[in-house]
């Protein structure tokens, strides 16, 4: 994880994320489960839920011993979409950072839907070349991506090139997914995110 800076919890800078995180998902679940034009080959009635795959990095990812920010989005989605939401992806872990080793399924609560395909440490960098293979390999209607390092190894500029190209390789996977993108800021600094 970037480093906090002074001043800031990482509570609060997960909350807001969340929160900010929600709002865009809300719209894309409702895009998707409604059959428009974010849906990946529209819905039938035999699968009503939309497909919602997580990638990120150890913010998305979570560790072990805590309830994930994904722990509480899918409470918040189980409360406004009962039933029509499900997480895809290629892992349901979480990281020991006491360890440093991934795999670990030590959630504070384990009872939610914990797939996705965040990595920690993950970034643009190292996510462009994979993804259009991990969704051919686990379909998807919504991708939401964020996380605090998904601009390493790059300046602004460079960031904003390397997310059009994720969004260009996971198209290739599924021309008609939604995407929702959290807000990425340069660690430490004021109002992140």
């Amino acid at each position: 994880m970037g480093e906090v800076g002074r001043g800031f919890s990482l509570r609060r800078r997960l909350r807001k994320a969340l929160r900010v995180t929600v709002g865009g998902l809300a719209v894309a679940v409702t895009a998707a489960a409604c059959g428009g034009s974010g849906a990946a080959g529209g819905k039938t009635s035999a699968d009503p839920r939309t497909r919602i795959m997580i990638i990120g990095d150890s913010l998305t990812q979570g560790t072990a011993g805590d309830y994930t920010w994904r722990y509480r989005l899918a409470a918040h989605l189980s409360l406004s979409a009962p039933g029509r939401v499900d997480f895809v992806g290629t892992r349901d872990d979480v990281h020991d950072n006491v360890s440093d080793t991934a795999g670990s399924h030590a959630y504070l609560d384990p009872m939610f839907d914990r797939q996705h395909s965040s990595v920690w440490g993950d970034s643009l960098y190292l996510e462009n070349p994979k993804v259009e293979g991990v969704l051919k390999q686990v379909p998807a209607d919504v991708v939401l991506l964020g996380g605090n390092d998904l601009e390493f190894r790059t300046n602004a500029p460079q960031t904003v090139a390397k997310i059009k190209q994720f969004l260009d390789n996971a198209r290739k996977a599924s021309p008609r997914l939604t995407f929702v993108l959290g807000h990425v800021g340069p660690a430490g600094a004021r109002g992140w995110p």
